[in-house]
């Protein structure tokens, strides 16, 4: 039969249940649309947390770097090692002059300086080998 050769009130009840179908499809559709919104939106809040949590984790590594604690090859730490040396070398400097006034000779003063020196860098020699150590204990931990 053709749609015109119906009864109107059929031809009326066919169109109400298209209308149904169709407002159906649109709210199942706007459902899906605001589900992926919502998922997108946490996966962004998600990606924000970690890059707040890295900058975090980034700047507590500088302050322990410039306090000179930390894992790694901190700047921090040398800079600590290249003070002590210089404040060691200027109480040497004093010492000697103190004593050069008491008839000390200056070969000997010489020798000293040479073992003292080779005695600091034999500690931050082993210093630097024991950080590696370190590191490489705690680059095992972590995998």
């Amino acid at each position: 039969m053709k749609r015109a050769e119906r009864c109107p009130s059929a031809l009326k009840k066919a169109d109400k249940k298209k209308k149904k179908k169709k407002e159906e499809k649109e709210e199942e559709e706007e459902e899906e649309e605001e589900e992926e919104e919502k998922k997108k939106k946490k996966k962004m809040e998600k990606r924000k947390r970690r890059g707040r949590k890295r900058k975090e984790r980034k700047e507590e590594k500088k302050k322990e770097k410039e306090e000179g604690g930390g894992g790694g090859r901190g700047g921090g730490k040398k800079e600590k090692k290249e003070k002590e040396r210089k404040e060691r070398r200027r109480k040497k400097e004093k010492e000697k002059e103190e004593e050069e006034g008491g008839g000390r000779k200056e070969e000997e003063e010489e020798e000293e300086e040479e073992e003292e020196e080779k005695e600091e860098e034999e500690e931050e020699e082993k210093e630097e080998e024991e950080e590696e150590k370190e590191e490489k204990k705690m680059m095992k931990k972590n995998i």
